[in-house]
């Protein structure tokens, strides 16, 4: 309703539909571009795998697609939730009750556009300064685990420069469908 209101308000003329990205509902070989921005990380791993599969079908041959993913590189994981599948955290966020964060290793994120020719594959990390900052010493000890190969020693020293650790990171790929 807000993007109809959106676009009334601008005088601009779209035709805006629901749907689901797992089940897009348009004919194969539809569109020249695919555009996916911040909502497949909210999907099970199954489920990108689909929507995925599901943008490929819509492309025309020689199209472009827009996707990104959670990258594992996003650290301490448990700012994302709790994991209760590999590499799929759940936490309350917004208000809105509980929402999944799904994460992907590089060579996972590569084997989901594998049906593609990638153009373009590119991290991006977004340090999370203030979210670390507010991190106490205790909290910080209790990551001590999801600090592999330091000496808790080594771990509590480290806790002047949290700002530099904790990140919000994802691998954006641009992609050609052959």
């Amino acid at each position: 309703d807000k993007a109809r209101e959106f676009c009334r308000d601008q005088g601009i003329e779209l035709h805006l539909r629901s749907g689901d990205m797992r089940r897009i509902p348009f004919e194969d070989s539809t569109y020249d571009y695919v555009y996916e921005q911040y909502s497949m990380c909210h999907l099970s791993k199954l489920d990108t795998a689909l929507a995925v599969s599901e943008m490929h079908r819509v492309l025309k041959a020689g199209g472009l697609c827009l996707l990104g993913v959670i990258s594992n590189d996003s650290w301490p994981k448990s700012f994302f939730g709790e994991e209760r599948e590999p590499g799929e955290y759940w936490m309350e966020e917004g208000g809105h009750g509980l929402t999944r964060h799904s994460m992907f290793a590089d060579d996972e994120a590569d084997e989901l556009v594998s049906a593609w020719e990638i153009v373009s594959k590119e991290k991006h990390s977004t340090y999370l300064r203030e979210a670390a900052a507010e991190t106490s010493l205790e909290e910080w000890a209790d990551l001590y685990q999801e600090g592999d190969g330091y000496s808790p020693e080594e771990w509590r020293a480290k806790y002047a420069y949290r700002r530099n650790a904790f990140q919000y990171a994802h691998l954006f790929y641009i992609l050609r469908k052959p």
